[in-house]
């Protein structure tokens, strides 16, 4: 069963070319164990992505 990922909305406003432009992030709120996880999972893919273009520069 999955549970319900909640997010801490944080909100910026900003003038661009004379305009007011607001964005919005939404920051998933994780436990400490999810949170490791998923940052190990993204090193993981990085790493695999790198490998296959370390010979290439």
């Amino acid at each position: 069963m999955k549970r319900e990922v909640r997010y801490r909305r944080e909100v910026e406003t900003a003038l661009f070319q004379g305009k007011e432009i607001t964005v919005e992030h939404l920051i998933p709120i994780l436990s400490p164990e999810e949170k490791t996880r998923r940052t190990r999972e993204i090193e993981r893919q990085l790493y695999e992505i790198f490998q296959k273009y370390q010979n290439r520069f």
